[in-house]
C-alpha cells in the first residue's frame, strides 16, 4: 500500500512540474499496469510495457528540457492564456491562433500566398517565408470576404464620417484592441528589419489602382495605425494616413532590447480612444525574457491628439474629407494585418481581443 501512494504521489510530481500530455498517459500506463499486474506470467509483458513507457518518459522529458523534438509526433498542446495587460470587452470580437490549422477559412485565409505558415517546426510553430507578408486577421462578423465584397458594403470612405460612425463596416469591428504576436524573427535583408502591427484600416491600393478603379476614393481605406519592432531591438510608431502616405515617428532611442535575431518573444500592440474618442493612444509592450508567457514591460506609447504630423506639415487627413489636417483615426475595422517585408519569421501565436479602454 505504501509502495502504491509513493508512485501515485511522484506521478502527480511529475504532471504538476511538467504538464506535458505524454508524460500523464505514459506514467498512468505504466503505474497502473505496474499495480494491476504483479503475477510471475506476466512479467515479460509488464518489461515490454515498462521499456515502452520508459522511452516515451524519457523522449518527452529530453524535449520539455532542451527543446529537442525526439518523438516522430508532435506534442499535445494546451491551449494557455495569453498574459492580458487590460481588461477585456465581453462582447467584443475576439481572435485566437488556430495552431493546428493557421489558414482556418473562418478569420485567417493566406492559401494564396505559399510562403506564409509554408511548414511547421517541430516546437510548434509554423515558417513564415520572407517576401511581402501580409497576414491579415478578420473579426468573425466580417470573416474572409474577398476586398470586391467588402467595397461593395463600405458606405463611406469619408473621415467626417467614419468618426461620427465610429467603423469600416461593422459596430463589431476591431477598434480598442490588445494585439499579442508570439514570434522567433530570423533571416532578414536589413538589421533594422521589422514586424509591423497595423490596426484600423480597411484596404491598402493607392490612388488611381486598376483594383479600386470603381471606388476612386478607396485609397483612404489605407488609413491606419502601425506598432512595429524590429531585429535590432528598436520600437516605433507610423500612422499611414491614407495608402500609401505616412507620418513617422523615429524610432525611440532610448529603448536597448538588444539583438532580437533568433530570439522567441512577445511583442504586444494596444490600441484605444480616450478623451470621449477624441484621441488614440497607442502602446507597445514586449517580453523578451520568458518567451511571450510574461509579464509585458511597456517600452513605447505615442498619443495621436490630432496634431500628428502638423508641425512638420505632413498632416493630410483632410484629403479624405477629414475636418482637420491631424485629424485621429477613430473608426474600428473589421481586420488587423501583420506585416513584414523581406523578413523570415517562425509563428508560434497570436492573439487578438477588444479591451475596455483604461
Amino acid at each position: 500500500m505504501i509502495l502504491k501512494i509513493l508512485i501515485l504521489i511522484a506521478l502527480a510530481v511529475i504532471i504538476g512540474l511538467i504538464k506535458n500530455y505524454y508524460i500523464i498517459i505514459g506514467s498512468v500506463i505504466s503505474v497502473t499496469l505496474f499495480l494491476i499486474l504483479k503475477k510471475y506470467k506476466y512479467t515479460l509483458v509488464l518489461i515490454l510495457i515498462i521499456i515502452f513507457g520508459i522511452s516515451i518518459l524519457t523522449s518527452t522529458l529530453v524535449s520539455e528540457i532542451t527543446k529537442i523534438q525526439l518523438l516522430p509526433f508532435a506534442p499535445l498542446e494546451e491551449k494557455k492564456e495569453i498574459y492580458p495587460i487590460y481588461k477585456g470587452n465581453p462582447d467584443g470580437e475576439y481572435y485566437r491562433f488556430n495552431n493546428k490549422n493557421p489558414n482556418d477559412l473562418k478569420q485567417i485565409d493566406e492559401i494564396k500566398h505559399k510562403e506564409i505558415f509554408s511548414e511547421r517546426n517541430s516546437d510548434g510553430s509554423w515558417k513564415v517565408g520572407k517576401g511581402t507578408t501580409r497576414i491579415d486577421i478578420s473579426t468573425k462578423q466580417a470573416g474572409i470576404l474577398t476586398q470586391e465584397k467588402m467595397m461593395k458594403q463600405i458606405e463611406t470612405w469619408n473621415f467626417s464620417i467614419l468618426d461620427k460612425q465610429g467603423y469600416w463596416l461593422y459596430p463589431s469591428d476591431f477598434k480598442n484592441i490588445e494585439v499579442t504576436v508570439i514570434f522567433k524573427m530570423l533571416e532578414a535583408e536589413k538589421i533594422d528589419q521589422a514586424i509591423s502591427l497595423v490596426s484600423r484600416s480597411i484596404l491598402h491600393d493607392s490612388k488611381g489602382e486598376e483594383e479600386i478603379k470603381e471606388y476612386p476614393n478607396a485609397f483612404c481605406g489605407g488609413s491606419s495605425y502601425h506598432n512595429n519592432i524590429s531585429t535590432d531591438g528598436k520600437l516605433q510608431m507610423k500612422k499611414e494616413q491614407y495608402h500609401a502616405d505616412y507620418v513617422i515617428d523615429k524610432p525611440n532611442e532610448k529603448i536597448k532590447l538588444g539583438n532580437l535575431y533568433n530570439k522567441k518573444i512577445g511583442f504586444k500592440a494596444i490600441v484605444y480612444n480616450f478623451d470621449n474618442n477624441s484621441k488614440v493612444k497607442l502602446e507597445s509592450l514586449v517580453d523578451t525574457k520568458n518567451e511571450g508567457k510574461g509579464p509585458y514591460v511597456k517600452v513605447h506609447e505615442k498619443i495621436d491628439d490630432g496634431k500628428w504630423g502638423i508641425n512638420s506639415g505632413k498632416a493630410k487627413m483632410d484629403e479624405c474629407g477629414a475636418m482637420d489636417k491631424g485629424a485621429t483615426i477613430s473608426w474600428g475595422s473589421p481586420k488587423m494585418i501583420l506585416k513584414t517585408n523581406n523578413l523570415d519569421f517562425d509563428l508560434y501565436d497570436i492573439e487578438v481581443r477588444e479591451i475596455i479602454p483604461p
